[in-house]
Protein backbone atom coordinates (compact mmCIF):
# COMPACT_ATOMS: atom_id res chain seq x y z
CA UNK A 1 0.00 0.00 0.00
CA UNK A 2 3.00 2.33 0.93
CA UNK A 3 4.56 1.74 -2.60
CA UNK A 4 1.53 2.68 -4.33
CA UNK A 5 1.18 5.99 -2.03
CA UNK A 6 4.97 6.72 -2.99
CA UNK A 7 4.40 5.86 -6.57
CA UNK A 8 1.10 8.36 -6.62
CA UNK A 9 2.98 11.15 -5.37
CA UNK A 10 6.05 10.22 -7.91
CA UNK A 11 3.79 10.82 -10.48
CA UNK A 12 1.70 13.68 -9.24
CA UNK A 13 5.31 15.26 -9.10
CA UNK A 14 6.49 13.80 -12.38
CA UNK A 15 3.24 15.87 -13.75
CA UNK A 16 3.70 19.47 -11.90
CA UNK A 17 3.41 22.37 -14.13
CA UNK A 18 6.87 23.10 -13.59
CA UNK A 19 8.35 20.15 -15.69
CA UNK A 20 6.51 20.15 -18.65
CA UNK A 21 9.14 18.11 -20.09
CA UNK A 22 10.10 15.00 -18.81
CA UNK A 23 13.73 15.08 -17.64
CA UNK A 24 15.31 12.21 -20.25
CA UNK A 25 13.47 14.28 -23.02
CA UNK A 26 15.42 17.64 -21.85
CA UNK A 27 18.74 16.08 -21.22
CA UNK A 28 18.06 14.45 -25.18
CA UNK A 29 17.31 18.13 -26.57
CA UNK A 30 20.42 19.63 -25.26
CA UNK A 31 22.30 16.73 -27.33
CA UNK A 32 24.30 14.63 -25.24
CA UNK A 33 22.52 13.56 -21.90
CA UNK A 34 24.04 14.79 -18.93
CA UNK A 35 23.28 12.25 -16.26
CA UNK A 36 25.01 13.61 -13.70
CA UNK A 37 23.61 17.45 -13.48
CA UNK A 38 20.92 17.88 -10.95
CA UNK A 39 17.71 19.35 -11.57
CA UNK A 40 15.26 20.60 -8.85
CA UNK A 41 11.25 20.10 -8.74
CA UNK A 42 8.61 20.73 -6.37
CA UNK A 43 7.11 17.65 -5.15
CA UNK A 44 3.64 18.48 -3.39
CA UNK A 45 3.37 16.06 0.25
CA UNK A 46 0.00 14.46 0.87
CA UNK A 47 -1.59 16.20 3.97
CA UNK A 48 0.29 19.45 3.30
CA UNK A 49 -0.12 22.60 0.89
CA UNK A 50 3.66 23.65 0.70
CA UNK A 51 5.62 21.73 -1.70
CA UNK A 52 9.18 19.96 -0.89
CA UNK A 53 11.98 20.65 -3.06
CA UNK A 54 13.69 17.77 -4.20
CA UNK A 55 16.74 17.71 -5.92
CA UNK A 56 18.43 14.48 -7.63
CA UNK A 57 20.13 13.90 -11.18
CA UNK A 58 18.96 13.86 -14.19
CA UNK A 59 19.29 10.12 -14.04
CA UNK A 60 17.85 9.65 -11.10
CA UNK A 61 14.68 11.48 -12.56
CA UNK A 62 15.00 9.10 -15.40
CA UNK A 63 15.02 6.34 -12.87
CA UNK A 64 11.72 7.53 -11.01
CA UNK A 65 10.29 7.71 -13.79
CA UNK A 66 10.52 4.65 -15.19
CA UNK A 67 9.62 3.08 -12.18
CA UNK A 68 6.27 4.81 -11.99
CA UNK A 69 5.41 3.78 -15.58
CA UNK A 70 6.53 0.10 -14.89
CA UNK A 71 4.01 0.71 -11.37
CA UNK A 72 1.15 1.86 -13.40
CA UNK A 73 1.29 -0.81 -15.94
CA UNK A 74 1.49 -3.75 -13.80
CA UNK A 75 -1.06 -2.35 -12.40
CA UNK A 76 -2.86 -1.99 -15.38
CA UNK A 77 -2.40 -5.35 -16.05
CA UNK A 78 -3.88 -6.50 -12.46
CA UNK A 79 -6.98 -4.85 -12.63
CA UNK A 80 -7.82 -5.99 -16.67
CA UNK A 81 -6.89 -9.65 -15.08
CA UNK A 82 -8.61 -9.40 -11.94
CA UNK A 83 -11.81 -10.90 -10.80
CA UNK A 84 -14.58 -11.14 -13.00
CA UNK A 85 -12.58 -10.44 -16.15
CA UNK A 86 -12.80 -12.89 -19.17
CA UNK A 87 -9.69 -13.50 -20.61
CA UNK A 88 -10.86 -14.66 -24.34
Amino acid sequence: MTEILLASLLILAASSPETSTPAYAEAHLEGQPKLESVKCKSVKQLGSRIPERVCRTVGEWMQIEKENAEVVEEQRRQRMSGPGVNPD
